[in-house]
């Protein structure tokens, strides 16, 4: 095909810059053939199509510009951003839309101008011409089913062009979460087989779950500022190389708080830590500022909602934009613990925490600066648990009564942009620091800080559980005392947003550059 006049070639340098962009907002590998064979069949349209080409492009235009922000950081859709798409509100959405960079935006804006642009643009192409095109945009979208015979013994088109495999990739792994989603509502109806055996060492058990909390920024684990001054003077037992299951809340809780078969990987919902400390007999709390949600409940609301008595802060919402604080969940807690009617308590705190927009969880307030406002309200998230931990305590002791606290957070964070003044902690499965995450363990009759350096793992707190309550079951793991610096087998396995099992060891550092100095 000739283009012989210059309006003709900038139509078509339009175009392909289109396309061009297209493709890497959709977060797949960019290669160039893809990128000429689909602006080929859109020059095809152009004239002899032209309402077909203009609702084309108007569509992709609108998608590209949405999932940018998305396929620039996280790549093409997969499981964890269609899971996400599920249970994520209009808050959360607002919050995740302050959060995007210069460059998010600029690139969602360049490809609505070019995608305006590319509506002007008609080139009439012969017949032989766009027959051919055609061809080879069917042959560059489809792997023949040849292929898959030769490789799996089946018959199946693979979709190989961004474009197309974008809008068939979200169809499958929505199959895989509504399939997901059916069996997690049959799973949870079942009822549990717990046959535990109790040993008595404390009246009350107070969790506290907390959130996108990695521990390189708290001060017990080395950070320079000094925002957990409640847990550096106390007593707690602290674990210095304990990892989430997961990087992702939806992902790496369900795996900690029931019970998984780690032969199968197969989690049993029902046999979860509330339906096992009440089997064994002690009364159930649950608080939460993680919100119900509302017509198809999370893993951790359900299991929440097993507890005797349960209080969602943000009813309906995943979390409600800094209207709610954690401290609002102190009332709660208060009148568990005053409850003199009941001897053994397990009490599940579960924190918005330090869960971005940070500065929605601290009112846009903190003590100290660090590199930036996200940060530095970050760092002050943590230290705002940390007085919590500390009024918690207070309360257990004002009591009279034996108590034990554990804290731990769901996962960690990456830290972008560092050294700018838009530096941010974002979700990541890519590094170490994604998954290193705090846990302590204080107690009413604690006396010294210790240590636990050896490696732990999310995927084995239904042992850790098990071993700090005092409450066993056969078919809870005691391969190993997990309180303890004894070696355990099988701690360095995480699982990634494609629900992959892969080693912790073979990711790379995030470390905090500490040369790039707080500024006051």
């Amino acid at each position: 095909m000739k283009i012989l006049y210059k309006n003709k070639v900038i139509q078509c340098l339009i175009l392909l810059t289109f396309v061009l962009l297209l493709h890497i907002s959709l977060g797949y590998k960019l290669r160039f053939f893809y990128v000429l064979s689909f602006t080929a069949f859109l020059l095809c349209l152009s004239a002899r199509f032209k309402k077909s080409y203009s609702i084309c492009i108007i569509l992709l235009s609108i998608i590209g510009a949405i999932y940018t922000p998305i396929g620039l950081k996280y790549g093409s859709p997969n499981i964890n951003s269609v899971i996400s798409f599920f249970y994520t509100n209009t808050n959360e959405t607002l919050e995740f839309i302050q959060t995007l960079s210069p460059v998010n935006l600029i690139f969602s804006f360049f490809i609505i101008v070019f995608g305006f642009l590319s509506l002007k643009v008609s080139i009439f192409i012969k017949n032989k011409p766009a027959l051919f095109i055609t061809f080879i945009f069917i042959i560059t979208s489809v792997t023949w089913p040849i292929k898959s015979f030769l490789n799996n013994g089946s018959y199946d088109i693979e979709v190989k062009l961004p474009i197309l495999r974008f809008f068939n990739d979200i169809k499958k792994h929505y199959d895989s979460v509504k399939i997901e989603s059916e069996w997690i509502n049959v799973e949870l109806k079942k009822k549990d087989n717990w046959d535990p055996i109790k040993q008595e060492q404390y009246d009350n058990y107070i969790l506290v779950i907390g959130e996108s909390v990695r521990r390189d920024f708290m001060q017990s684990y080395g950070f320079p500022i000094n925002n957990t001054p409640f847990l550096e003077k106390s007593p707690v037992i602290q674990f210095n190389n304990y990892i989430s299951a997961a990087p992702s809340t939806l992902f790496s809780l369900p795996p900690s708080l029931t019970l998984t078969d780690k032969n199968t990987n197969n989690t049993e919902l029902q046999n979860n830590i509330i339906t096992l400390a009440k089997k064994a007999g002690l009364n159930t709390y649950w608080f939460s500022n993680q919100g119900a949600m509302i017509g198809s409940d999370s893993i951790i609301s359900t299991i929440g909602k097993r507890a005797d008595t349960y209080h969602f802060l943000s009813k309906g919402d995943y979390h409600n934009n800094g209207l709610t604080t954690d401290n609002d969940l102190l009332p709660d807690i208060q009148k568990a613990l005053s409850n003199n009617n009941e001897k053994n308590k397990l009490i599940v705190v579960h924190l918005i925490g330090s869960h971005s927009q940070a500065c929605a969880r601290t009112q846009d307030k903190y003590d100290e600066f660090f590199q930036s406002t996200e940060l530095s309200c970050y760092i002050q998230s943590i230290k705002n648990t940390d007085k919590l931990l500390e009024n918690i305590v207070t309360m257990s002791n004002n009591t009279g009564k034996s108590w034990s606290l554990l804290y731990f957070s769901d996962h960690g964070l990456s830290y972008e942009n560092k050294g700018e003044s838009y530096a941010k902690l974002t979700h990541d499965d890519k590094f170490k620091q994604n998954f290193e995450i705090p846990l302590f363990i204080l107690s009413s009759d604690s006396k010294e800080k210790k240590h636990i350096t050896e490696r732990r793992n999310g995927r084995y707190f239904m042992s850790l559980f098990s071993e700090w309550t005092g409450i066993t079951d056969s078919k809870i793991p005691n391969h190993c005392h997990m309180i303890s610096n004894d070696i355990c087998d099988d701690q360095d396995t995480v699982i990634n947003f494609q629900k992959e099992h892969i080693d912790y060891n073979s990711l790379p550092e995030d470390k905090i550059n500490y040369s790039l100095e707080k500024e006051s």
